[in-house]
């Protein structure tokens, strides 16, 4: 068992108690931590849809405040991507289709907390395959733009 630290507060000593300790004393279910420090649902939940991170959920509303201005036309979430050869299947957060003038342009959002092992693979497959631009976004702004294959005007290989 951890060692129990103690909070000196003007001369008294008093116990601090872990969260499991107070639920056992409180009569209260002890909370269950997520493994990957998730937050509970109600956080990430926006227009009745539970997004898999807070910050995923605050990017919708955005996208949809876009939306309703009219800076973006549409906004497409959980797209399927094969990058290269089918069991390479990628899912971004959205694409979104941007309104200028008669015509417009799209390009790929992925929110992300960090960066994991898989994703930098992604990145790599992404310069080579993608078709269009995706946008990493980190605490609401955009931090890394990675070009894609199509915007360099490289011959694409088509998906059978």
């Amino acid at each position: 068992m951890k060692e129990r630290t103690e909070d000196v507060r003007e001369g008294l000593r008093m116990p601090r108690l872990t969260s499991a300790e107070f639920a056992a004393l409180t009569g209260q279910k002890a909370p269950k931590r997520h493994k990957y420090g998730v937050s509970a649902p109600e956080a990430r939940t926006y227009n009745g849809k539970v997004y898999a991170s807070k910050a995923e959920a605050v990017c919708a509303a955005n996208m949809d405040l876009l939306i309703r201005i009219g800076e973006v036309r549409e906004v497409v979430e959980q797209p399927r991507l094969w990058l290269g050869i089918r069991e390479e299947v990628y899912v971004p957060d959205f694409l979104v289709i941007v309104m200028n003038g008669p015509l417009g342009h799209a390009y790929y959002v992925d929110v992300k907390g960090h960066e994991t092992a898989r994703f930098k693979h992604v990145k790599r497959l992404w310069r080579n395959y993608g078709r269009l631009p995706l946008h990493i976004v980190r605490r609401g702004k955009t931090v890394e733009v990675i070009e894609a294959a199509g915007c360099r005007g490289r011959r694409l290989q088509e998906d059978r």
